[in-house]
């Protein structure tokens, strides 16, 4: 082994591996939005009413029925206004772990300039 081996400059890296990026995303169909507002524009309750409507409580059928459908509509809505909230902060969770995570191991960052130290006097 010549003496001159022992000296020579670092080489530079070969190649840098690629790994495969998996992200999650979220679909949601449109015929769910479809069946919400169905449900919500005529819920169970509703069609039990039906059984009893007739020409004596058809008055109080129907203020029934609409308070009915309208606290539906209220929960429907609420409970959709708190899912897409979770969505977005599990979106932005997730994001932040593709970038401290999956993202840092599959880009490693390669310094230029790397170089053996040697102690010359």
């Amino acid at each position: 082994m010549p003496f001159s081996s022992h000296f020579r400059k670092a080489s530079e890296p070969s190649e840098v591996k690629e790994f495969t990026v998996q992200q999650l995303d979220v679909w949601t169909p449109d015929h769910v939005k479809w069946s919400v507002i169905l449900f919500s524009l005529y819920p169970p309750p509703v069609a039990l009413l039906w059984q009893f409507l007739s020409p004596a409580n058809f008055l109080l059928s129907a203020a029934v029925g609409a308070a009915v459908v309208g606290q539906t509509w209220l929960v429907v809505h609420l409970y959709a206004g708190l899912v897409r909230d979770k969505q977005i902060l599990q979106g932005e969770v997730m994001h932040e772990y593709n970038a401290k995570f999956v993202n840092v191991s599959s880009h490693p960052s390669v310094r230029a300039g790397h170089c053996t130290l040697s102690n010359t006097v």
